[in-house]
């Protein structure tokens, strides 16, 4: 009996249920197990094991999650999607480990492919045990034509990482070991969950189909020509379409199925298939494109005679399998798995560990190097943030480092590396957290909001709306706000909403022109402020250009609650300036040609953020940084905005905040071209307007003169 860590990865449930059955049998040995997983895997086995008491704790991580569209791997699209977790899967995940190794002092680790696990226990020569199917692709004697396969090139770098003291392949296929690792690594079985012993299998009428790739199309329509009913699930949803009945994802349910089925048509994940081969039902295999261990596991199907692979589903590949169930089956019969059986195994490695291990000679080293990797981390968080630390940035589940972010620090890393070595404040305590909400309005439509909040045992509380401009997004404040945390030399609980206007960002587009309106805008960022900061509180409200007339009209909704408003770049008295570039969106032609765009542009559902700072210093007219204005803002959200800023129907509500006596300050750049700062000069003459300047900024201060800008914020807020 010892205490053992379980970490499950792969983002597959094979995995999951695999890995259920292997805990269950270390249970009944009386094993005290900490179960490690993520997503799909960690509910289903925080589910299955949640009561048990041997289990001492079950802890979700970060990992990977696979883009797949009609039937098709995407690499690139998976980089580029799930790089912004790669901070968090690396930086989260080993410190998870490391203070969980040094709470429990684990005698051995078992991993189910899940790569820090793997890798901390061979740094740190803790015990570890491999128990997968994935190794199979390198350690076994694979067909010749997958020999030079860039695919399993690919995978053979990542795959050979997975080397333990002892390594337990799952397998149906009669594959032999190479030489080199025929002496700690052992083929067994396939690992059959509990309810498929001792069963009888019963050949209904109808063929079981699971997709894990909810993007294959094509499926159904072939599906339909045919005169077989199908049972099909991995779409999440149910019903009957003529001969197609779908059924939602029901791990009682789906064994039943399995067990009557006559067959089975799936991709080529290796447990479905396993189980299927087990029960003697044929298979008729789709391997999603480019997965090179589902293309094998479909090749060996063909070789075998269990069943047909084909690359896509045809008529003529399905027609093919339907005549022939029943020579498929004969040769599944014919099939005994006369491998190593695999509990046995473990139980004997186990022993073996858990007596040869030295425990606490292991803990010294563990320590150090969770006193080294902390002190890694810390300097990383410096250079990435500055020179201040920030508390739970990796401890809170609510926090991603955004890709974005990380890569507007980079020339950070290039200038200021020295600098902040040298820093007297760099032990100065920021404590930050960052949340990403959303407001939804309806199935289809949603705001994206982000809140920072900066807490300290002060009596001094800030709350800070800010609202960007037109064609950018919450993201252009980001370095501009971090910068202000630091430069405020009092410790002040501040919470700072960031918003998304509409089409803009992460927030999607309305459906309805009319509701880009000022007023409609403002009403559901009230939503947003009363609901994070309470109904009755005061507020701060910052808004450029785009942004600022909206913050007009918020200002009148929220009544006396905005202490201080902010307008960056702004011209609320765009109806009496002749010489104003906007003049042209006031022509009603241009109205129309707005309002005809917007009717005929596609949605853009692509949720995006995008950072600036690489157009620090850029003109008011740069032309590459336009063209990502409307790129990433979408055309739609872009057209009906510029719409109703041609309306320019916010003067009357900024005459209104005159006569309340609200306290307004206009930050202008002295180069601004948008909105010329000696026009603005002479309309705020004469009125309850503070009119500050920016000598060296043009029209985009807020990422042009971010300094000049807190400074001035920063007094004000005093």
């Amino acid at each position: 009996m010892g205490i053992i860590f379980y970490a499950v990865g792969g983002e597959g449930m094979g995995h999951a249920t695999r890995s259920e059955a292997v805990i269950k049998h270390l249970l009944l040995n009386h094993h005290k197990l900490i179960i490690f997983s993520y997503d799909r895997a960690f509910d289903y086995l925080n589910q299955t094991f949640k009561t048990e008491k041997n289990v001492l704790e079950i802890i979700k991580i970060t990992g990977i999650n696979f883009i797949y569209e009609e039937n098709e791997f995407k690499l690139k699209k998976t980089i580029i999607k799930e790089s912004k977790k790669i901070p968090s899967f690396l930086i989260k995940n080993i410190a998870i480990f490391l203070n969980n190794i040094l709470k429990y002092n684990p005698s051995v680790i078992i991993t189910d492919f899940e790569p820090i696990s793997n890798n901390i226990a061979r740094i740190l020569s803790i015990p570890l045990i491999c128990i997968d199917n994935l190794t199979f692709l390198t350690k076994c004697q694979i067909d010749n034509q997958f020999k030079n396969s860039i695919g399993r090139e690919f995978n053979k770098k990542i795959i050979n990482n997975y080397q333990g003291d002892y390594n337990f392949i799952t397998t149906i296929f009669d594959v032999p070991l190479k030489q080199e690792y025929i002496n700690n690594t052992y083929l067994v079985g396939p690992i059959i969950r509990d309810c498929f012993n001792n069963i009888k299998v019963i050949n209904k009428n109808f063929i079981l189909v699971y997709q894990t790739s909810k993007s294959n199309n094509k499926l159904f329509k072939i599906l339909k020509q045919t005169s077989e009913n199908y049972i099909i699930y991995g779409f999440n949803k149910e019903g009957i379409d003529n001969n197609l009945t779908f059924k939602k994802p029901s791990k009682k349910e789906f064994a039943k199925d399995l067990i009557n089925c006559k067959a089975v048509i799936t991709n080529g994940g290796f447990t479905l298939i396993s189980e299927a081969v087990t029960l003697k039902k044929p298979i008729y295999s789709i391997p999603v494109l480019h997965q090179i261990e589902q293309e094998i596991n479909g090749y060996y199907i063909n070789k075998f005679k269990w069943g047909v692979c084909s690359k896509e589903i045809n008529k003529k590949d399905l027609k093919l399998f339907l005549n022939n169930l029943e020579e498929y089956g004969i040769e599944l019969v014919k099939l005994n798995h006369h491998k190593n059986d695999l509990f046995r195994l473990l139980d004997k490695k186990i022993k073996y560990l858990i007596g040869s291990y030295k425990k606490p000679s292991r803990l010294k080293r563990i320590t150090q190097v969770k006193n080294i990797y902390d002190t890694l981390v810390q300097r990383l968080l410096n250079l990435i943030y500055g020179d201040y630390e920030i508390k739970n940035l990796i401890s809170s589940s609510t926090h991603l480092i955004t890709k974005s972010h990380l890569f507007s620090r980079l020339d950070f890393f290039k200038t200021k590396k020295k600098e902040i070595r040298q820093s007297k404040d760099i032990n100065q305590i920021l404590n930050l957290k960052l949340i990403e909400k959303y407001l939804k309005l309806n199935k289809d439509e949603k705001i994206s909001y982000s809140i920072y909040t900066s807490a300290f045992k002060s009596n001094k509380q800030i709350n800070l709306v800010f609202l960007h401009g037109l064609g950018g997004n919450k993201s252009v404040f980001i370095d501009l706000i971090i910068k202000m945390l630091k430069l405020s030399k009092e410790k002040i609980n501040f919470k700072i909403i960031l918003i998304d206007l509409a089409g803009h960002g992460k927030s999607t587009n309305f459906k309805s022109l009319k509701k880009y309106n000022f007023l409609n805008q403002s009403k559901y960022i009230k939503k947003i402020i009363n609901k994070e900061l309470g109904e009755q509180s005061k507020i701060d409200l910052v808004g450029h250009c785009f942004g600022s007339f909206i913050a007009i009209k918020l200002t009148n909704l929220l009544e006396k609650r905005v202490k201080h408003l902010f307008l960056i770049s702004s011209n609320p008295f765009l109806s009496k300036s002749k010489e104003i570039n906007f003049k042209i969106v006031q022509n009603k032609v241009m109205q129309k040609t707005l309002k005809l765009l917007f009717k005929n542009t596609k949605f853009n559902k692509t949720l995006i953020n995008y950072d600036y700072k690489e157009f620090k210093k850029s003109s008011d007219y740069n032309a590459r940084r336009i063209f990502l204005d409307i790129k990433n803002t979408s055309l739609k959200g872009y057209f009906a905005s510029l719409y109703y800023l041609s309306f320019n129907s916010i003067e009357k509500d900024f005459q209104e905040l005159l006569q309340k006596k609200t306290k307004i300050v206009m930050i202008h750049g002295k180069k601004d071209k948008i909105f010329p700062y000696e026009n603005i000069k002479k309309e705020v003459k004469n009125k309850n307007i503070k009119l500050v300047s920016l000598s060296e900024s043009n029209h985009l201060p807020v990422f042009n003169s971010r300094g000049e800008l807190v400074k001035i914020i920063l007094s004000e807020l005093k």
